[in-house]
C-alpha cells in the first residue's frame, strides 16, 4: 500500500466517521425521546457511493418503529451531512439494526447474570 492509497484510506475513515456525528446529531435532535437510537457504525465502500449505517435501539420493542423513522429521514439526514461537507457528495444512506450491537448486549446480560448468581453462593 504507498502513501497515496494510505491518505485517501485515512480520509474515508474521517469522513465515516464525522458522517456518524452528524447523523447521531440528527437523531438526537429529530427522534421522538420514546427510544435511544445510537449509531454504532458507518462504512463505506472505497468508490461506492453508498453508507451502510448501524443502529442500536432501546428498548428492543422500538427497533421496528426507530428503523421506519431513520429511513424516513434519509433524506433530510443526507442534506444536513451536504450542508455540513460542502466539498463532497453524501453517500446514499443504507440503515440497518447493528446485530453485533445487539448479541454484545446479550453476552453483557449473561455476564452479569452468572456474576450475580456467583456472588449470591
Amino acid at each position: 500500500m504507498n502513501n497515496n492509497d494510505i491518505q485517501k484510506q485515512t480520509s474515508n475513515e474521517r469522513f465515516t466517521g464525522e458522517i456518524q456525528k452528524v447523523i447521531a446529531g440528527f437523531i438526537t435532535q429529530e427522534g421522538n425521546k420514546q427510544s435511544l437510537i445510537t449509531v454504532t457504525s458507518v462504512t463505506m465502500q472505497d468508490k461506492s457511493n453508498l453508507a451502510s449505517v448501524g443502529i442500536s435501539v432501546l428498548p428492543e420493542s422500538q427497533e421496528s418503529i426507530a428503523l421506519k423513522f431513520v429511513q424516513r429521514r434519509a433524506h433530510d439526514m443526507l442534506q444536513k451531512i451536504n450542508s455540513t461537507f460542502k466539498h463532497r457528495r453524501a453517500p446514499k444512506l443504507i440503515f440497518h439494526i447493528d446485530k453485533g450491537e445487539k448479541n454484545r448486549y446479550a453476552v453483557d446480560a449473561i455476564l452479569k447474570e452468572e456474576s450475580s448468581e456467583n456472588n449470591i453462593e
